[in-house]
C-alpha cells in the first residue's frame, strides 16, 4: 500500500466489529488455554472474553442442573399422586373416625340412660322385697 493510501483515514475504520459464534469461540478459547493450538503463535485472548466464554460455561452446567432438576420432579409426579390417594384415604378415615366418635358418644348417653334405669328398677325391687 502506497503511503498516500495510507493517510486516507475514511478507508480504515476506528472500530472493527467481528461476529463469532459463542459455541466456536468458546472451542478455540478452550484450545488455546489446553494448548491445543495447532498453529506456530499462540494468538493473544484478552481476558474479557474469557470471562464471558467462562460465564457461558457457568450457565450451560446451570442449564444442565435445572433440566435434571426438572427431570426428578417429572419422576416423583407418580410419587405425588400415590401420596394424594394415600391423603384422600386418610380423610376418609377421618370422617369415619369422627363418626365413630359421635357414636361413642351416644353409647355414653344411652349407657347413663340404662344405668339411671337399672338404678330405678333396683331401687323398686327393694322396694317390693321390703314390703
Amino acid at each position: 500500500m502506497l503511503p498516500s493510501q495510507r493517510r486516507k483515514n475514511n478507508w480504515f475504520p476506528n472500530i472493527i466489529f467481528y461476529e463469532a459464534h459463542v459455541y466456536k469461540l468458546r472451542d478455540l478459547i478452550r484450545d488455546i488455554q489446553n494448548n491445543k493450538w495447532t498453529t506456530l503463535e499462540r494468538p493473544y485472548v484478552p481476558p474479557s472474553i474469557v470471562e464471558i466464554t467462562l460465564a457461558e460455561d457457568q450457565s450451560e452446567t446451570e442449564i444442565s442442573q435445572i433440566k435434571k432438576g426438572l427431570e426428578d420432579l417429572t419422576s416423583i409426579k407418580p410419587d405425588l399422586a400415590s401420596i394424594k390417594n394415600g391423603l384422600e384415604g386418610l380423610t376418609r378415615v377421618k370422617k369415619e373416625l369422627e363418626e365413630l366418635t359421635s357414636i361413642k358418644k351416644e353409647l355414653k348417653g344411652l349407657t347413663s340412660l340404662f344405668d339411671n334405669f337399672k338404678n330405678e328398677v333396683m331401687t323398686e325391687l327393694n322396694k317390693l322385697q321390703t314390703s
